[in-house]
């Protein structure tokens, strides 16, 4: 199971599979999004949750909330740096 997340707040978008958090994958992803899957292969078939059934990440544990804000803080600093 592939998840992806976006904190709006941050402007950032995270994937997860099966339920584990994989890392922020992009930053500043500011405005209006439209969810959508593409599918390569003639007859390919996927199940898309989004939101009415529950997720296999939670999101609302605290670890895992205090993870990805600290990875975030992170990235944030380094790319500061690097500016510098």
């Amino acid at each position: 199971t592939i998840g992806c997340g976006w904190n709006r707040e941050e402007g950032t978008v995270f994937f997860t599979l099966n339920g584990s958090y994989l890392g922020m994958a992009f930053m500043n992803t500011i405005g209006i999004f439209y969810p959508f899957v593409a599918l390569k292969s003639p007859g390919s078939r996927a199940i898309i949750n989004f939101g009415h059934e529950p997720f296999l990440f939670n999101i609302n544990d605290n670890s895992i909330l205090q993870m990805i804000k600290y990875e975030e803080a992170e990235i944030k600093r380094k790319l500061k740096e690097e500016e510098e």
